[in-house]
């Protein structure tokens, strides 16, 4: 028996004729429905010694992934993406807060920081150790590279951008095997695509930076989204280690 945490998994199973069972997704039962932002932003502020009210403004949440390989071929270009939207947003008080997967990131995050501001001094960018969920919560807008954090971050009620970078030859594999047209959870698990997917040839930053403000620039957007997001999150959210338990007791 499968124990499936998404509820279109049970079709694919059950197509294969092995039974299975949708128990939820743990992450839903652990992010409230409702984000507290303003809460989010203290407690950032209080783990990076910043003074009170810092991150009042725009904050730009930017996950470039935790593997030594998303760093190395997406992170660049998203650190490019930074001067390019806060030129677009000049007067506003932007800020960029990255979440540090693992430490042996900091290292390769630090030199990319640092070449963004000799770019660019007046760059408000902080790295900041683990905390993605208070980086999430705190987030006006989200960029993001496909994955599980997608996830989370629709589980926060957040607008996002999902990029992603593979080497040529794996894209070209991949598109091969491809069975939805779109990559992100977020998409996957709404139907269609709630929120833009920049991949490969298009991640450029000048696209990713118009994306991050269509939605900056269309409060109504995201209020949909938002909507759309907590019926999802209503959806994934079960009494998961109940379900589980019958489950297990019933095969």
């Amino acid at each position: 028996r499968m124990l499936c945490i998404f509820p279109f998994e049970l079709e694919i199973y059950e197509r294969a004729g092995m039974k299975a069972t949708y128990v939820g997704h743990p992450l839903a039962s652990e992010i409230p429905l409702e984000p507290n932002p303003v809460s989010a932003k203290q407690n950032i502020e209080r783990v990076l010694n910043l003074s009170m009210n810092t991150l009042d403004g725009i904050v730009v949440s930017v996950l470039p992934g935790s593997r030594g390989s998303e760093i190395e071929l997406i992170a660049p270009v998203f650190f490019e993406t930074m001067p390019i939207l806060a030129n677009r947003l000049q007067g506003q008080n932007v800020h960029f807060i990255i979440p540090v997967a693992t430490a042996r990131l900091r290292e390769p995050l630090e030199a990319l920081k640092k070449q963004a501001l000799d770019q660019n001094s007046s760059l408000n960018i902080y790295l900041i150790d683990g905390e993605a969920d208070a980086v999430l919560e705190a987030a006006d807008v989200v960029l993001i590279a496909s994955g599980t954090a997608t996830l989370q971050a629709a589980l926060w009620k957040k607008p996002m951008v999902i990029s992603y970078k593979v080497p040529w030859l794996t894209a070209q594999i991949m598109k091969r095997q491809g069975y939805l047209p779109y990559v992100g959870l977020p998409n996957i698990l709404c139907g269609e695509f709630v929120v833009p997917e920049l991949l490969q040839d298009d991640a450029t930053p000048e696209k990713l930076a118009d994306a991050l403000l269509d939605w900056l620039n269309n409060p109504s957007k995201v209020s949909q989204l938002k909507a759309r997001f907590a019926e999802m999150h209503e959806s994934l959210r079960r009494p998961t280690g109940l379900l589980v338990a019958q489950a297990v007791a019933q095969t």
